[in-house]
């Protein structure tokens, strides 16, 4: 389909996941039954195959918690009222524009049906060539009572990209009307059409006629009926996921192998990898899911970290009762090790010896051997956990524990790097300083005075190795003797109570995280309500259920992993379907790590300034590969630049509306122009920097770099590469200009960094190839000045 129409209008795909995830809410509610039909249009032999059940009113008279859930009325408010709001905003950006309005009218129609009826999808085969690739793939959708809706929206839609230009061809025969399109010579055919009440998308030749074919009559293929049968926790199933690894690999191989990359891929252990299923839905409660890693031959690579020896429920017994998060897993530290340097020796034998060099000088320093007396002391059980309580308390409370081998080694090995610690602080008590004292026998050591409401702490006992964020968590730990633990919860006993007990498990009290989170939650949503509205979303706070209308219906989520006999094999119960409790599980990485820490304002900055540049210059390579050039400013008849490169990526970075709105024969600055210039574009908007329109992101303008005024260059111009060549950078903000002004960083070459270091250590910048990074101040100028030139011919090495 052609790019005119995907880009039409403001839709882009943030708004498409958007309208899909909002308008089909709750997408993993109660299932419909299995359609027969559906499964029997999978293959014998496939790569892929995937089904959703599709979604049924939810019963509030239903045993299972989860279906209760989206039956109360606070929630069914929220899905309606996220719902009218979401199309009120489509309605309200697409107003005076007939294109756009169609398009929000129909996509909302085309998405419920896609997402909440039955569907399933599979790719039998695959072919990739440097000439392009070759698909036989299937998607249908059984569009039920939905069909005559469905019908005119997809209708609607496809008039309106042929009337675009997009290349769409119309086959009638005695089963109907099929489109058809094909991108290239090089791509395989699209065809899709009605069978009854199904809707069929079609990849590849004589592909829809098999799946009418197996739709009349077929029956599911023996390795589907076996997938289903194995595990009857599951009695409504919502989704299944079958991908046979070993067969995509094998299709893969040849164009791996012209790269060079098969043998990467061996060294990997990847070969051994047979297939993924994962299946889940309701079971008689909540939400469950079984999920399966198939494994053939002896492990090696990266499939040696996996776990495979279970753990006991005295594992546990450190885990208080009431722990809001808990996990642990059985991981031999030591082994692991062993594993990293030798497949860090496979691939970057250099690198490693490196690392060996300066680990040999720290241990003769420290007088120890950082392998066998740090790491090798240690055992193979790692536990954390979080208290109840308030998020706060709950947080500094978070504790960490790993079981120990060899104690004496461990702690002379400790002592001896506190001891090095302790010669380098400053003297006199300023700064962090180590604290140490006696509890039960037991020496607890602390570091205060760090600028945080911790006092991060440790001890080493006979068994364990014990750190918190405060020394009163170690104490309680040190204490504990035959106080109940979470072994005694029911979900967890009954994991240990399975065919074979855990390797790793991780447990959320999901009722007690909502409640203490919860609140954060109404709140945050409320104080974004006004940014919200600025960026054209309106949302109203006030139908956010209460918890009270949530909690009663929620169970504890409880993962497992456990060896099974071919590899391993995944299993949660939880409430919230979709996603498995994953949302509740973010905090657990903050026990995970060991280390309390606030996340700072300029990681976060970082990141999203990193996630511009790269929208960026993904954008100047799309509109590269669409016009065989690289954007340049926009130029009047007399040569007098108007406005920026930035205008013209507008159509790839989401931003169609607005550009069609500008008008390119007059500047930047025009009365016509000026109030679209002073429009903020999220993607120019620097993090950290002005937030009135003006942007950082400037190119290098002059004749040696990617942008030399009116000459209109390409990639083939770039002989340095493109993976050495800048395209923009993150410029101080004493630059900042107005986004659409065609106003760049000029380079001058006797001050390569001129205009990039004022109050920073750091600045990002893209490169012509499209990766991102981010470049310290300090960077050489002469390497800088070799990246900033397009054809230079020097030979660098970019830090």
């Amino acid at each position: 389909m052609s790019y005119s129409f995907f880009k039409l209008g403001f839709l882009s795909l943030p708004s498409l996941l958007l309208i899909g995830s909002v308008l089909t809410a709750p997408l993993a509610g109660p299932p419909l039954p299995l359609d027969p039909a559906l499964s029997a249009i999978a293959p014998e032999n496939c790569i892929l195959y995937a089904s959703s059940s599709g979604v049924a009113e939810a019963d509030p008279a239903s045993p299972n918690q989860t279906e209760k859930l989206y039956a109360e009325a606070e929630v069914r408010n929220l899905i309606d009222g996220l719902r009218d709001q979401v199309l009120a905003a489509l309605k309200k950006n697409t107003a005076g524009d007939q294109d756009g309005e169609i398009i929000s009218a129909m996509l909302p129609k085309l998405f419920a049906a896609l997402l909440r009826r039955p569907t399933a999808a599979y790719i039998e085969d695959l072919t990739l060539s440097n000439e392009g690739f070759q698909m036989q793939a299937g998607l249908v959708v059984n569009a039920g009572d939905q069909k005559t809706e469905l019908e005119a929206a997809l209708t609607t839609l496809v008039d309106l990209a042929v009337e675009k230009g997009t290349p769409i061809g119309t086959i009638k025969n005695q089963d109907g009307t099929w489109h058809v399109m094909r991108l290239s010579m090089q791509t395989p055919e699209l065809r899709f059409g009605w069978h009854n009440d199904y809707l069929i998308f079609a990849v590849g030749d004589s592909v829809s006629e098999d799946i009418k074919s197996r739709l009349d009559g077929g029956k599911s293929p023996a390795w589907l009926d076996t997938l289903r049968s194995d595990d009857g926790a599951i009695q409504r199933e919502s989704s299944l996921f079958h991908l046979d690894i070993q067969l995509l690999l094998e299709k893969l191989k040849p164009q791996i192998d012209r790269g060079g990359g098969w043998p990467v891929v061996e060294k990997l252990g990847l070969t051994g990898l047979q297939s993924l299923v994962r299946r889940a839905g309701f079971d008689e409660l909540g939400c469950a899911s079984h999920a399966k890693l198939n494994i053939s031959g002896p492990r090696r690579g990266l499939l040696e970290f996996i776990p495979d020896r279970p753990l006991s429920d005295n594992d546990l017994r450190l885990i208080p009762e009431n722990s809001m998060l808990a996990a642990a897993v059985r991981f031999d530290l030591a082994d692991a090790w062993k594993n990293l340097i030798r497949i860090g020796k496979d691939f970057d034998p250099q690198g490693i010896d490196r690392i060996e060099e300066n680990m040999r000088k720290a241990e003769e320093k420290l007088g120890f051997h950082i392998e066998d007396d740090l790491i090798g002391s240690l055992d193979d059980v790692l536990l954390a956990y979080m208290p109840e309580g308030d998020l706060m308390s709950a947080a500094i409370g978070s504790a960490f524990a790993a079981k120990v081998k060899d104690a004496p080694r461990l702690r002379k090995s400790i002592d001896a790097w506190i001891a090095d610690i302790r010669a380098k602080m400053p003297a006199g008590g300023r700064g962090p300083q180590f604290t140490d004292y006696e509890f039960e026998g037991q020496k607890i050591y602390g570091l205060s005075g760090v600028p945080m409401p911790i006092t991060p702490s440790w001890c080493i006992t006979d068994d364990w190795f014990f750190f918190a964020f405060n020394q009163q968590t170690i104490r309680s730990m040190i204490s504990r003797k035959e106080e109940p633990s979470i072994a005694g919860a029911p979900s967890v006993k009954e994991a240990f109570t399975q065919r074979k007990a855990p390797t790793a498990i991780v447990f959320v009290d999901t009722p007690k995280v909502t409640r203490a989170a919860y609140p954060f939650v109404q709140m945050g949503l409320t104080m974004m309500t006004p940014q919200l509205r600025q960026a054209g979303i309106e949302f109203d706070p006030s139908i956010l259920p209460s918890s009270g209308a949530i909690v009663p219906h929620l169970r504890p989520f409880v993962g497992t992993m456990a060896a099974g006999s071919d590899g391993p094999v995944f299993r949660s119960q939880h409430s919230f379907p979709g996603g498995n409790g994953a949302t509740a599980l973010a905090p657990m990485s903050f026990a995970l790590l060991g280390a309390a820490r606030t996340v700072p304002i300029a990681a976060s900055r970082g990141s999203r300034n990193i996630n511009n540049v790269r929208q960026i210059a993904l954008g100047v390579l799309n509109y590269e590969s669409t016009y065989g050039k690289l954007p340049g400013n926009i130029y009047g008849d007399d040569g007098k630049a108007l406005l920026s490169w930035r205008v013209r990526l507008l159509p790839f970075l989401d931003q169609q509306a607005l550009y069609n709105r500008f008008k390119l024969d007059e500047p930047w600055d025009s009365e016509h122009n000026k109030p679209l210039s002073e429009i903020v574009i999220q993607t120019f908007q620097t993090p950290g920097g002005p937030t009135d329109g003006r942007t950082c992101y400037l190119a290098l303008a002059g004749e040696e770099t990617l942008f030399p005024g009116e000459k209109e260059i390409g990639l083939r111009d770039v002989t340095d590469g493109t993976s050495n060549t800048i395209l923009c950078v993150q410029a101080a903000n004493d630059q900042a200009v107005p986004w659409s002004k065609p106003q760049d960083l000029d380079f001058d070459a006797e001050q390569p960094l001129r205009g990039l270091k004022k109050g920073r250590s750091q600045f990002g910048v893209a490169m012509n190839d499209g990766s991102c990074r981010t470049l310290n101040t300090s960077i050489d100028a002469e390497v800088f000045k070799a990246m900033a030139t397009r054809a230079g011919g020097e030979r660098i090495s970019i830090p």
